[in-house]
């Protein structure tokens, strides 16, 4: 069992929920709704929820324990947010759904994703590490050069207004790594040691590689824009990842039962690209890959990468990188 000691202001949450009733709250409150408990007053919460309350001058990642029995205020920040349950269970109301979380998972969300967390259990705990906006393109750049499923995440959040994909949920139950990285987080963002701020970006790049490396199988992603994405659509990707020489769109589709306008509609929307962008895409990264890091011919490359025709490979490749493949080799080999 996982014991955690009560600090003042839980003891005095749980006591009033006790008198209440002891109702786990079905929906969440806005903050012109709330009412106030204890001492606690709505502009008093208003502050709690910006951001210089979290993060120290200068620093760049933080982290802390949500407060068990605290109402769930519908609230939003300007920096990316990972929940994760360390243990006991929540409830997480984002966009007007609901999501339970259970001890293991992760649940990331986008800045400016309104958000509210109930946990309503003795054994709830619940570490929240933030990450600024402003910073989080210079510290981690290197994760989002690569093509994987939290890096297009990251991606679409910086670059894409319309918030499209708010958060992105990992279940990591039993991870021993992840649960050290975490705690490891949350014990050095508590201290004042020196390199603070170095230490912490290095955890947290860890953090978010060891999530990839772990649990890319293990990845929810929500519906978007009203479309019936279900959790396949992870495995979708990733085939199309894997296959993308010689795959269609109409075997994508009847692999994983959607009809070619659904699969191709699904695909928009999550990426922002088209079923043969994304393939042509995957099909120019492998293609300079090989010209980079092989001696093999120009042709052989094309038709491992699944064109027939090494004219078409060529004027792809020259649109996509500005240089025949055999003028980009040499450039990246000089």
């Amino acid at each position: 069992m996982h014991e955690m000691t009560f600090n003042q202001m839980e003891k005095k949450l749980r006591a009033k929920w006790v008198k209440d009733g002891a109702k786990v709250p079905e929906n969440a409150l806005s903050l012109e709704d709330f009412g106030g408990i204890i001492e606690i007053d709505r502009e008093e919460v208003g502050k709690i929820l910006e951001e210089k309350t979290f993060f120290e001058d200068a620093q760049d990642v933080a982290a802390n324990r949500h407060m068990r029995y605290f109402p769930p205020i519908l609230h939003k920040h300007h920096f990316f947010e990972a929940a994760c349950v360390v243990a006991g269970s929540c409830t997480n109301f984002i966009n007007g759904k609901r999501l339970e979380l259970k001890q293991g998972d992760i649940c990331i969300f986008a800045p400016n994703t309104v958000h509210a967390i109930a946990a309503f259990c003795d054994d709830a705990d619940i570490r929240n590490i933030m990450i600024k906006k402003s910073t989080f393109e210079t510290s981690f750049m290197s994760l989002m050069k690569h093509n994987d499923i939290l890096s297009d995440f990251f991606r679409r959040t910086f670059f894409s207004e319309l918030n499209e994909t708010p958060w992105i949920l990992f279940h990591t139950a039993g991870d021993e790594e992840i649960a050290a990285l975490v705690e490891r987080i949350y014990t050095e963002s508590a201290q004042n040691r020196a390199y603070k701020k170095r230490m912490l970006s290095a955890l947290v790049s860890m953090f978010f590689i060891s999530l990839l490396r772990n649990h890319e199988k293990d990845v929810v992603i929500p519906v978007l824009q009203n479309t019936p994405l279900e959790n396949n659509f992870v495995f979708m990707m990733m085939y199309m990842q894997e296959h993308f020489a010689h795959i269609s769109l109409g075997e994508l589709a009847a692999l994983f039962h959607y009809s070619p306008r659904q699969i191709q509609r699904i695909i928009k929307n999550a990426t922002g690209m088209t079923f043969i962008e994304n393939i042509q895409k995957l099909k120019m990264e492998n293609a300079a890959h090989l010209l980079k890091n092989t001696t093999k011919s120009v042709a052989e490359i094309a038709e491992e990468t699944g064109y027939e025709s090494l004219n078409n490979f060529r004027a792809i490749f020259r649109r996509t990188y500005g240089h025949s493949p055999h003028e980009w080799r040499k450039l990246v080999l000089a």
